[in-house]
C-alpha cells in the first residue's frame, strides 16, 4: 500500500486527500439542500393551498353578503317603493351593488393554479352560477321597477335562490376539497421535515464515521509514505556525520522522498569524489615537502660551501691589505727619498749656479 502511493507525489496525494474531504462535504450539503428544496417545496404547497383556502373562504362570505344585501333591497320595496327601492343610489341597492363588484373582483383574484381538475370544475361551476345569479338580479330589478313586485319576489325565491343555493353548495364543496389538501399538504410537509432530519442525521453519522476512517486510513498511509523515508535520510546523515562517506540510500519511489534519496546519495558521491582529490591533493603536497626537503639540504651544503670559500676569501683580503699597506709604507718613504733627491738637486745646482758665477769671475 505505501509503496503504491510513493508513486504518486506528496502534493498529490495531499490534494486527493483534500479532495475526497471535500466530496464527502459536498455529498452531505447535496443531500441537506435536497432535502431543504423538498421541504420548502411542501412548505410552498401549504402555503398556497392556505391563501387559495383563505381566498375561498372570502367568497363563501361574499356570497352571503350579497344575498343579504340582495334581500335587504328587496324588503325596502314595500315601503319605498320599487323604483326607489332598486335606485343604484338607495342605501341597500347600492350595497349590493358594492358587494357584487367585490365578488367579481375576488373572483378574478383567486389563483387557480393549485386547483386541481374536480376543484377547477367547481370553481368553473360558481362562476357561471354567479353570472346566473347577477342575470336574474337584473330580472328582478326590472320586474319591481315595472311594478310587478309578486313575479320579483317569486323570482328571487325561485331561481333566483337556487343559483344562489347552488353557488353556496359549489364553494362549500371546493373550501372542503382545498382544506382536505391543505391538512394533507401540512402532514406531508412535517413528514417531509422529519424525513428530512432523519436523512441528515443519518448522513451526518454516515459522512462522520467515513470522513474519520478515511482521515485515519490517510493519516496512516501518508505518514508511513513520508516518516519512513525522511527516518532513512535522517539515519544517512547520522551515517555521514560519523564520516561513513559508504552509505548510500533507496531511491525507490516516484515522490519527493526519492527525489530527497537521489539528491543525498549524489551529495554523498561528490562528497567521496571531494575527499577523493583532496587526498591526491595531499600526496602530490607531501612529495612536493619532500622536494623541498631535500632542495633545502642542497642549499644548506651550498651555504656550508660558500661561508668556506667566502673565509678564505676574507683571509686573502687581509693579506692583500696587509701587502698594500707594506706598499704605502714604501710609497712613503719613496716618496722621502724623492724629496731628499729634489733638496740635493737643488742644492747641486745652487753649488753648480755659484760655480759658474766663480768661472766667470775668474
Amino acid at each position: 500500500m505505501v509503496s503504491l502511493v510513493r508513486r504518486v507525489r506528496l502534493r498529490t496525494r495531499l490534494a486527493l486527500a483534500f479532495a475526497i474531504m471535500c466530496a464527502m462535504l459536498g455529498g452531505m450539503a447535496v443531500i441537506g439542500e435536497r432535502g431543504s428544496a423538498a421541504q420548502e417545496n411542501a412548505s410552498a404547497g401549504v402555503s398556497a393551498l392556505q391563501t387559495l383556502s383563505q381566498q375561498v373562504m372570502q367568497l363563501k362570505f361574499r356570497d352571503a353578503d350579497v344575498s343579504g344585501w340582495q334581500v335587504a333591497y328587496a324588503g325596502d320595496v314595500a315601503t319605498l317603493g320599487g323604483i326607489a327601492a332598486t335606485a343604484d343610489g338607495s342605501a341597500n341597492r347600492k350595497g349590493f351593488l358594492a358587494s357584487a363588484s367585490a365578488l367579481r373582483q375576488e373572483l378574478a383574484a383567486v389563483d387557480a393554479g393549485p386547483l386541481r381538475d374536480a376543484e377547477q370544475r367547481l370553481f368553473d361551476t360558481i362562476k357561471s352560477s354567479f353570472t346566473a345569479f347577477l342575470g336574474y338580479d337584473d330580472q328582478v330589478v326590472g320586474l319591481y321597477r315595472a311594478g310587478r313586485a309578486a313575479e320579483a319576489k317569486a323570482l328571487i325565491e325561485g331561481a333566483g335562490y337556487d343559483e344562489y343555493y347552488k353557488i353556496l353548495d359549489t364553494t362549500e364543496k371546493l373550501i372542503a376539497s382545498v382544506n382536505a389538501r391543505a391538512a394533507a399538504a401540512t402532514a406531508h410537509t412535517a413528514e417531509v421535515a422529519r424525513d428530512s432530519r432523519h436523512t441528515m442525521v443519518i448522513a451526518i453519522a454516515v459522512a462522520v464515521s467515513l470522513s474519520v476512517a478515511i482521515a485515519v486510513l490517510l493519516a496512516l498511509v501518508i505518514t508511513a509514505s513520508v516518516v519512513k523515508p525522511a527516518d532513512r535520510v535522517i539515519g544517512g546523515l547520522r551515517e555521514l556525520a560519523a564520516r561513513n562517506l559508504t552509505v548510500e540510500l533507496p531511491e525507490d519511489g516516484r515522490d519527493e522522498a526519492a527525489d530527497m534519496a537521489r539528491e543525498f546519495n549524489a551529495a554523498v558521491a561528490g562528497i567521496r569524489t571531494a575527499v577523493g582529490q583532496v587526498g591526491a591533493r595531499a600526496e602530490s603536497l607531501t612529495a612536493a615537502g619532500r622536494e623541498l626537503s631535500d632542495l633545502s639540504g642542497r642549499l644548506d651544503q651550498q651555504a656550508a660551501t660558500t661561508s668556506g670559500q667566502t673565509v678564505q676569501v676574507a683571509r686573502a683580503a687581509d693579506e692583500i691589505s696587509g701587502h698594500v699597506s707594506t706598499l704605502a709604507s714604501a710609497a712613503e718613504q719613496m716618496d722621502a727619498a724623492i724629496d731628499e733627491i729634489a733638496r740635493s738637486t737643488s742644492e747641486a745646482a745652487s753649488v753648480a749656479g755659484e760655480a759658474v758665477a766663480s768661472a766667470a769671475a775668474t
